[in-house]
């Protein structure tokens, strides 16, 4: 059959053993790891390198492999071990022998938990957040005396310490972030759109701001190449435009490109293949589809109406899918988030929905974990704000997990495995969230070490006593054994106090020789570890006392 994989029933050793579950792995399985209801399985396909999938995830209730993990260096498996959410892997790599993997079972987003957490001066709200590379950039309300526009460093997500900030005077509303400089759509009526330079991520500094000649507040931003895309709330009129499209080549300059009335706030914005979408609190136009093909002379080409008479807050286009993730207000019955078709990008096709309790916010949706399978968006639903959204079969998206964060949510970002979210809690400013159990310390039960052969240099060797000392929680025992001749141990009978099969437990212990040892020259001991999995016993020194 060609299987490699078994799971055997032993619960009658001496009777029949019983096959529950095979699978197919089509190479040399090498090592497996057991635990919760997985098995982590170690290949080697038997080339000279392998090319992929040398670690597979297999359910143990379906014995279907769930996932597979690629080494580095073309390397093979020949050990693996998982813990809390990480695998980690021994190769055959000449560099990297040791290999740890972040495991992207699905089962890990069942468990969000909160590693890390920030708590800024002052109590206004945080509305958005970006990443690049190790820093976080981050904008918040006026705060008197303190800064606006904050840089984290993030580069270990569980000792996140401020870098840098920037004093704006104004709400930063939305970020976006384009080589070293960072966007920003503000409250100032003078700057409603601020370029931030960040090169220096300790010290950042104001490179160039555009006034839209209105009074009202810059909600969201984006761009592409040369311009930048502004979005503001309504200014009533149909000659009192929302959406901004602004020429960035000189970045201490901005200037307009065009703008276009929009009829209603433009609250976020999403780069599309070939075109911009915008979601709106327009009740019958929420997401429109604007044509920027020439930044001169841009046009809503197409409007979709959702169900309800909704606030859009979130939208972002996933490339890879061609599909646009919509975040709203909650109505009644109907989905709060969307997925839609958008490979032709004036004809949406509603895919598929969910209904939330509670709304989501500005700026709140991240698109694209683990390949696609997972939505995460951050709402105002209380002790349920941030949501994990499975979206494996878009047209039956559900909620796979929620968790409390104190506040509302108003915006998230991602790096590796680590979700930053900004929000209203005022104690904690920033928050970030990993999935899986947490990491805590677990041990082999059992285990031996065999000590090197030590030579009394004398064949009248008469060994005494065996004495250790142990730190550590656990049971160490042991076992000792003679010989004439190097390598003799190897072939000698082990033995304790009372002869083989019994063991030295007491240190301090008289130490006895086989009747059938060829001699006294050369001593070994092994020790017999025992600990509870959680906690192990540690072998500090041992003596062996002998004359001659």
């Amino acid at each position: 059959s060609n299987t490699e994989f078994y799971a055997l029933n032993i619960s009658n050793p001496q009777g029949s053993i019983a096959i529950l579950g095979s699978v197919e792995i089509n190479e040399d399985v090498t090592d497996i790891y057991v635990k919760d209801g997985y098995a982590y399985v170690a290949t080697d396909d038997g080339s000279a390198s392998q090319t992929g999938n040398e670690i597979r995830r297999i359910n143990l209730s379906t014995y279907m492999v769930e996932d597979t993990g690629n080494l580095s260096d073309s390397a093979e498996a020949f050990a693996v071990w998982f813990q809390g959410s990480h695998i980690y892997a021994g190769t055959d790599s000449t560099s990297s022998e040791i290999q740890v993997l972040q495991s992207g079972g699905e089962s890990g987003w069942d468990v969000p938990r909160i590693v890390e957490t920030v708590d800024l001066p002052g109590s206004n709200d945080m509305n958005d957040i970006i990443i690049s590379g190790d820093y976080a950039f981050a904008g918040r309300d006026t705060t008197a005396g303190q800064p606006e526009f904050i840089v984290f460093n993030i580069s270990d997500p569980f000792n996140v310490t401020v870098a840098g900030s920037l004093e704006v005077g104004s709400d930063v509303n939305d970020l976006y972030m384009m080589g070293n400089y960072v966007y920003i759509a503000t409250s100032d009526n003078n700057a409603e759109f601020q370029i931030i330079n960040v090169t220096n991520k300790t010290a950042p500094t104001l490179t160039g701001i555009y006034n839209t000649s209105r009074t009202k507040d810059g909600l969201s931003v984006t761009g592409s190449g040369s311009v930048a895309y502004l979005g503001t709330e309504q200014d009533s009129g149909q000659t009192n435009n929302e959406l901004f499209l602004i020429n960035v080549s000189t970045l201490s300059s901005p200037t307009l490109y065009s703008s276009l009335e929009v009829g209603s706030n433009v609250i976020d914005l999403s780069n599309g293949s070939e075109n911009l979408f915008i979601g709106t609190a327009s009740p019958n136009q929420e997401v429109r589809t604007v044509d920027i093909a020439n930044p001169a002379t841009p046009s809503i080409v197409y409007t979709y109406n959702v169900t309800g008479s909704r606030i859009v807050n979130g939208i972002l286009y996933d490339s890879s899918s061609k599909e646009l993730h919509v975040t709203m207000t909650a109505s009644g019955n109907n989905p709060n988030y969307v997925i839609f078709d958008v490979s032709n990008e004036v004809n949406f096709i509603e895919l598929g929905g969910v209904v939330t309790t509670g709304d989501y916010n500005m700026h709140t949706l991240f698109v694209g974990f683990a390949g696609r399978t997972f939505v995460i968006a951050v709402t105002n639903d209380t002790g349920a704000e941030f949501k994990v959204i499975d979206t494996t079969v878009v047209e039956s998206p559900f909620v796979r997990s929620s968790l409390d964060i104190g506040g509302d949510g108003m915006g998230v970002a991602t790096t590796g495995s680590y979700m930053f979210v900004v929000g209203t809690a005022d104690s904690q400013e920033l928050i970030v969230i990993t999935w899986g159990a947490p990491e805590v310390p677990e041990y082999a039960r059992f285990g031996i070490y065999t000590s090197e052969e030590f030579s009394s240099d004398s064949d009248t060797t008469a060994w005494n006593t065996i004495t250790w000392e142990q730190s550590g929680t656990g049971v160490i025992w042991f076992q000792t054994r003679t010989a004439s001749s190097t390598g003799g141990t190897a072939l000698a009978t082990w033995m304790g106090p009372n002869g083989p099969g019994t063991y030295y437990s007491s240190t301090g212990s008289t130490i006895a020789i086989s009747g059938d040892a060829t001699g006294t020259r050369f001593m070994q001991f092994a020790a017999y570890l025992y600990g509870s999995g959680s906690a192990t016993p540690i072998l500090d020194s041992v003596t062996l006392d002998y004359s001659m």
